[in-house]
């Protein structure tokens, strides 16, 4: 073997020195496994006579050893865990290179006491413990509170859709996740992200009706120094590049302008996106995730939704239920937010709501669905005075009017159900905006020429 040779007698004395101590094994073979170097530690422990071991193949000297692999195939093999003659060790493998080619390997073993073992141990679960709650807190400083395994559900429905989502989640599909306003669009969205390979990465939330049009494409893509007047010195980066390795939530897809949905859809098919003032592509990978309350089907034969964005990201697409069609999820629901609300605002944990009340609530129709339960929960939990449990007292009087104006728990056809909740919130809406139709139109989601139709068909009580 063609080791280097030291003729500096001090540097001589001082490898042997490193290379015999007494608190560690040292072997070292040649290319084809034969042990040319053993130290009188280990051979001692083996019970074997260094002149007779010197040529012989490892594995005839050292039980279960891969020394042999590592000179041969040149990949290293750290932190192995080992038991001889009932000794536990820990040894590593390195290959030892020339000219890019393995000429040999060179092993080291520490021995372990069991006490040592078993601190060791303490000490890696320790650091596993620190590591799992840095990454809650994590997750919570980025916002990601939940995951599939807090969100409460007692309907068919929903469980479908979770199992279906749990299994998505794990692929780089884009998601679009369809449904009312209030639903736990964005719960699911983080949920989803929770469970990805991406967990780890950020997850950036986009409210897409929040951003005025004129500064769409510099929000989502970044601009470079000097692309517009007041444009930052040294340029910004966009969301796209602020979410890479990790998922992009599209909240309110439906109010993106058109000219910006191209560009979206550009990055779903080639993974690159363009700053504004940049000549340059910039890959990205991110993942997308979309939601929104609107119709995108009535919105592409508008025009104003492009239909084959629509159907990029509509690969995998879920459709979160109301509240009111999942009646059986309310009390479990009821129950969890009552729990965080009363943390939150420092009450007893163990409130509860009283019989009378829950009937109240289950036949409440829910049209702000379980953002709309939230509220009332805070503000009853809030105003409550005295006891544990809550009572009809406790809830908000257009609750109580409401179950009372219905005359019983269920209508009589889902098609009279959905017509008498449509006319409610339409003429509610209107009667907010003060009979301003295009307002009362933006604040239901849909377009005026829409509302007006359903005006109409209205008919006179």
């Amino acid at each position: 073997m063609d080791f280097c040779l030291y003729k500096d007698a001090a540097r001589l004395a001082l490898l042997e020195q490193i290379v015999d101590n007494p608190y560690e094994g040292v072997v070292a073979v040649d290319s084809e496994g034969r042990i040319v170097l053993i130290n009188h530690f280990y051979a001692d422990f083996l019970g074997i006579n260094l002149g007779d071991v010197l040529g012989r193949h490892a594995t005839e000297v050292i039980p279960g050893t891969r020394l042999h692999i590592a000179a041969r195939t040149g990949t290293p093999e750290f932190f192995v865990s080992m038991v001889f003659h009932g000794e536990r060790m820990l040894g590593v493998r390195l290959p030892i290179i020339k000219d890019g080619q393995p000429i040999g390997a060179f092993g080291r073993s520490q021995f372990w006491t069991v006490e040592q073992h078993k601190e060791m141990l303490k000490e890696i679960d320790s650091l596993k413990s620190a590591l799992d709650y840095y990454k809650g807190e994590l997750k919570k400083a980025r916002g990601l509170v939940y995951t599939f395994d807090s969100m409460v559900c007692n309907s068919e429905s929903v469980h479908e859709l979770m199992a279906k989502a749990r299994k998505l989640a794990s692929t780089n599909l884009p998601i679009l996740i369809m449904g009312e306003t209030g639903v736990g669009k964005e719960l699911l969205a983080q949920a989803i992200h929770a469970e990805s390979p991406r967990c780890d990465g950020p997850m950036i939330k986009v409210n897409c009706a929040a951003i005025p049009e004129s500064l769409f494409e510099s929000e989502l893509f970044g601009y470079e120094e000097g692309a517009f007047t007041g444009a930052r010195k040294g340029g910004r980066r966009g969301r796209f590049e602020l979410a890479d390795k990790g998922t992009l939530f599209l909240d309110e897809i439906a109010e993106m302008p058109v000219p910006v949905q191209a560009k979206l859809l550009r990055v779903l098919q080639e993974g690159e996106i363009e700053k504004v003032g940049s000549e340059k592509n910039k890959r990205v990978d991110v993942r997308i995730v979309a939601a929104t309350n609107r119709d995108l089907v009535y919105l592409t034969d508008e025009k104003r939704f492009r239909q084959d964005l629509f159907y990029r990201l509509g690969v995998a697409r879920f459709v979160v239920p109301p509240l009111r069609e999942r009646v059986e999820d309310i009390p479990m629901l009821v129950e969890a937010l009552l729990t965080e609300i009363c943390s939150n605002l420092g009450r007893t944990s163990d409130m509860r709501v009283r019989p009378d009340a829950m009937d109240i609530i289950i036949r409440y129709r829910w049209p702000g669905n379980v953002r709309e339960l939230r509220s009332v929960l805070e503000t009853s939990v809030a105003l409550h005075s005295a006891g544990s449990e809550l009572t009809p007292d406790d809830l908000p009087q257009y609750l109580k009017a409401s179950v009372e104006g219905s005359g019983h728990n269920v209508p009589a056809s889902l098609k009279g159900s959905i017509e008498t909740l449509e006319r409610s919130m339409v003429l509610q809406a209107l009667s907010s905006a003060g009979g301003n139709k295009a307002k009362a139109a933006r604040a239901l989601g849909i377009h005026r020429s829409v509302l007006y139709r359903k005006l109409s068909s209205f008919e006179p009580e």
